[in-house]
């Protein structure tokens, strides 16, 4: 009995292929990513209100524009439009985590605003980087 016979009769045994296990193991890392979208909406909308409350409400509100916008996009179930698949989602919370911690530091805005710019920026890089697959 060759190895690829020996195989396909463990295969039919146990009624899965190896392919089909892997699949359902990514399946249940991605299994809780609603949460992920929930702390993102949750991130996108304190700043939202915060720019709703400053004297120049224009940064902090691209940066929850921002936050909404890669909550909204990531194939996930509280998706509007479902563009993008985890890996890339973590990616550009990554990357908007740094734009909105380097805006803070750069763009001249007031000192609340600033605070409120680097608190979402260290808690977008945080549940990119911590949950970014999904919980």
């Amino acid at each position: 009995m060759s190895d690829d016979d020996m195989r396909d009769m463990i295969e039919d045994a146990v009624g899965d292929t190896f392919d089909k296990k892997v699949d359902r193991r990514f399946q249940r890392k991605r299994k809780h990513l609603w949460l992920v979208q929930l702390l993102e909406y949750a991130i996108g909308f304190a700043l939202a209100w915060s720019a709703s409350r400053a004297n120049e409400p224009l940064i902090p509100a691209i940066v929850a524009g921002a936050v909404i916008a890669n909550a909204a996009i990531v194939k996930a179930p509280l998706s509007a439009f479902r563009i993008t698949g985890p890996q890339l989602h973590r990616v550009i919370g990554i990357v908007l985590s740094v734009a909105i911690f380097v805006a803070a530091i750069v763009v001249d805005v007031d000192a609340g605003t600033r605070a409120v710019l680097v608190i979402g920026a260290l808690a977008e890089g945080f549940v990119s980087v911590r949950f970014g697959h999904g919980i």
